[in-house]
């Protein structure tokens, strides 16, 4: 079985809200579409953390093959129920994890740094944009 290359420990460790979540795709009349979307959102924007971190370190956007984007799934999938949310809501949010996974039917070919300067050139204008 494949292993996650992202170290995904800062999900305990940094602060967010884990409210946004507590009841996720419960079937009652209170729980809306955009509760769920909000949370979603929330999960897709944590778990892109760890993908940028890695981006970082190995200079490629997305993970490796489908076996370690899954393997990533289950690991988020597992630090979020060790904070009491829903054992099945990364998968059931994100769906296949093929999206995690790098390929050239993601972000018109981009799958590297290198392909970025490429296309984009080594300055964009979100580099030059004022912080």
């Amino acid at each position: 079985m494949s292993s996650c290359p992202i170290d995904l420990n800062y999900i305990h460790t940094i602060p967010w809200n884990t409210s946004v979540c507590p009841d996720y795709l419960r079937k009652s009349p209170s729980n809306s579409n955009t509760a769920n979307q909000i949370c979603c959102q929330t999960l897709l924007i944590l778990f892109s953390i760890g993908l940028a971190q890695h981006l970082k370190e190995i200079s490629i956007f997305q993970l490796p093959d489908l076996p370690s984007a899954s393997a990533c799934i289950l690991d988020f999938q597992s630090k979020l129920k060790s904070l009491s949310l829903p054992p099945d809501i990364a998968s059931t949010c994100f769906g296949s994890p093929e999206c995690f996974q790098i390929g050239p039917h993601i972000c018109v070919g981009i799958e590297t740094k290198q392909d970025w300067i490429d296309m984009l050139g080594p300055t964009t204008q979100i580099d030059i944009m004022p912080k």
